[in-house]
């Protein structure tokens, strides 16, 4: 099976984020594909590079290395939230296995996969 899942929710005050995480890994434990991940609303704060991470925030990056998943940050929702410079390029804070696109990335995933989750 195919999935498409969305975060909404923030990495510090919300268990959205951490049960989206623990989804995926179950998804891909399971032998079950991930087409994308696309983080949405307070979601991107998941990239940002914050040196005293909690524990108990997911591990997005190593997922995407270790399962070759693909991380989307939505460019709008970056941009509301002053993660971008003034010339709309990456200040050195986001980490780099995020990429931005738009939310045509989020309506493409959904159209190939056979489910979608959100996760808010």
């Amino acid at each position: 099976m195919k999935f498409a899942i969305q975060v909404n929710a923030n990495p510090w005050s919300s268990w959205g984020a951490r049960t989206a995480y623990q989804f995926s890994r179950a998804v891909l434990a399971g032998g079950d594909e991930i087409i994308r991940i696309f983080f949405y609303q307070d979601g991107v704060f998941h990239a940002v590079r914050i040196h005293d991470m909690s524990p108990a925030m997911p591990d997005w990056c190593a997922l995407a290395r270790e399962a070759d998943v693909e991380l989307v940050l939505c460019v709008s929702a970056v941009q509301r939230r002053g993660l971008l410079g003034a010339s709309g390029r990456d200040m050195g804070i986001l980490m780099p296995e995020f990429k931005l696109g738009g939310l045509g990335l989020w309506v493409d995933a959904c159209m190939r996969a056979d489910r979608h989750m959100v996760f808010a």
